[in-house]
């Protein structure tokens, strides 16, 4: 998808913000705090590039705020040093879910 919208548009650097805050969740269950606090923070200053550059809140349907606070509170938590290998598990406490877009009428 990233290689459809492009690297460098606006779209393009949102989805990488998105996929920088997946793998600071990655570096959760390998054990790896320094790489959490870095794709989190890097997540983050994506997140505040496209907000500054998109006109509205929010942008296919998650508020840049809470992106933003989401990528924040990931690189500043602590997390359990072992999971069960193989079997999915929330490491975040939090949960990006978008909002549905109100019904023209």
């Amino acid at each position: 998808m990233l290689r459809s919208t492009g690297n460098d548009t606006t779209c393009g650097r949102y989805l990488k913000g998105l996929i920088k805050l997946a793998a600071a969740g990655v570096k959760v269950r390998e054990n790896s705090l320094h790489g959490v606090r870095r794709h989190a923070a890097s997540a983050g200053e994506v997140f505040a590039d496209v907000a500054a550059e998109v006109s509205g809140e929010f942008l296919c349907g998650l508020e840049f705020t809470k992106l933003q606070y989401a990528a924040d509170r990931a690189a500043q938590l602590t997390y359990k040093n072992t999971y069960t290998a193989g079997k999915p598990v929330r490491v975040f406490p939090f949960i990006l879910q978008p909002n549905p877009l109100p019904l023209a009428y």
